[in-house]
């Protein structure tokens, strides 16, 4: 079972962000997340190794599958990060399986064996070059994903008929 600050510091490390250690002097330590946190005596037989990111990716890689629909949202993403977006963010090749595996990893930690679609909220914290893009990644995705919530709601409501 992954907790939660082991999810953030799975996040952090997917995203290429470093995870930030307890303070010593007791004070309040923020991850790279901005999220501020109390220091806490954790028990180190509890906290998550390199071999658990490590086997926790490598399961999820293997066992989650990623539909075409999703793939085609990626893909529709990249393009207007490249065309609509001032300047324009380049996505990598490399940068897209790594996110890839990110939504993979968030789909087999809650139990799923697909990725969907609200998966690609994750990308709002790994694709942006500017911390503005964040918002103009996020604005978009829930763009598109509620066109297609309407659609399928159109959809139903037809099929029901």
């Amino acid at each position: 079972q992954v907790t939660v600050s082991g999810l953030t510091q799975m996040l952090d490390y997917y995203a290429g962000n470093s995870y930030d250690e307890e303070v010593d002097n007791g004070s309040s330590s923020s991850s790279s997340t901005g999220v501020r946190t109390g220091a806490m005596q954790v028990d180190p037989s509890a906290r998550l190794t390199m071999d658990d990111f490590q086997h926790t990716r490598t399961a999820a890689v293997s066992s989650v599958r990623v539909p075409q629909h999703v793939i085609q949202l990626l893909a529709d993403l990249r393009s207007y990060l490249q065309e609509k977006i001032e300047p324009p963010v380049y996505v990598s090749d490399r940068r897209l399986v790594k996110a890839v595996a990110l939504m993979q990893v968030a789909a087999y930690c809650n139990g799923r064996d697909t990725v969907t679609e609200y998966d690609c909220l994750l990308l709002e914290h790994v694709l942006w070059q500017q911390p503005e893009h964040a918002a103009k990644i996020n604005d978009w995705l829930l763009s598109q994903l509620a066109v297609d919530d309407g659609m399928k709601q159109v959809c139903m409501y037809v099929v029901c008929q």
